[in-house]
């Protein structure tokens, strides 16, 4: 987390400098999350969603062109030892719509107190503590699988009335900044997975899983697949996420309050 902050930070300012971006936009275009969460929290920051958008679209097809190639290059070189077998059991996720009214209620409930205190992305870090502390206390949060369709849509619709002529036109010149941010978080999570494997001893496919600034639905696929240790895979990735929207908006409201 902490190297994440400070890359974020250092791509911040020199996409600022080349492209003239205003600081929001170019942090939020180069932070290591979800392009449905940086969308979101753009508002919050005056910043432009719709080119934020399409840096971190740029970024993810990055990661899942060139990855799966890469990932068979290295298994073939593992040893069979290296493997990890999952396991097969496991708990089932709560459901049921009651459920459901009740984890958006306890996320409304703490989003309206951090908008109430200004918190900066205060809606989206709200519902993501209170429905995490629901789910945690009671082990019912819920998600119903047939609003998660709808959800996306609701957030394209957002991005794309922000979509204008000129930010077609934009497009070329937003070749720089797209090529800076791959190649720097490139560079970023190939320096930390030699990290994890030096100090941490992780094995290196599962450190490369681990890593990789990629969407956690489709890393942990990519990861089982691949015979990596999935729970470390998926638990790094979820404290990635988890700070991210949580810590990331904190800091760039001191960036822009200090500059």
């Amino acid at each position: 987390i902490v190297a994440m902050l400070l890359v974020n930070v250092l791509l911040a300012l020199i996409l600022q400098r080349v492209s003239h971006m205003d600081l929001g936009t170019a942090f939020l275009a180069g932070a290591p999350g979800g392009m449905t969460d940086m969308a979101l929290i753009a508002g919050d920051f005056g910043a432009d969603p719709a080119v934020i958008s399409i840096l971190q679209l740029f970024r993810m097809l990055g990661v899942y062109i060139i990855y799966p190639p890469l990932l068979k290059v290295l298994a073939r070189r593992r040893r069979p030892e290296d493997i990890f077998a999952p396991p097969q059991a496991g708990t089932a996720q709560a459901s049921g719509w009651g459920n459901f009214a009740l984890t958006l209620a306890c996320g409304a409930a703490i989003s309206l107190l951090c908008q109430s205190l200004h918190v900066p992305a205060g809606g989206l870090i709200g519902g993501v503590v209170g429905s995490s502390a629901f789910n945690v206390a009671t082990g019912r949060g819920a998600f119903p699988k047939e609003l998660r369709y709808w959800v996306l849509v609701a957030v394209g619709a957002l991005v794309g009335t922000q979509m204008t002529m000129d930010t077609v036109r934009a497009l070329v010149a937003l070749a720089l900044p797209i090529a800076l941010i791959t190649v720097t978080l490139f560079a970023f999570t190939g320096l930390l997975t030699f990290l994890m494997r030096r100090f941490f001893r992780m094995e290196l496919t599962t450190a490369l899983m681990a890593t990789t600034l990629g969407g956690i639905q489709e890393l942990s696929l990519m990861a089982a697949e691949m015979g990596c240790n999935t729970t470390q895979v998926v638990s790094l990735h979820t404290v990635r996420m988890i700070a991210v929207v949580c810590l990331f908006p904190l800091l760039l409201k001191l960036m822009m309050v200090l500059t």
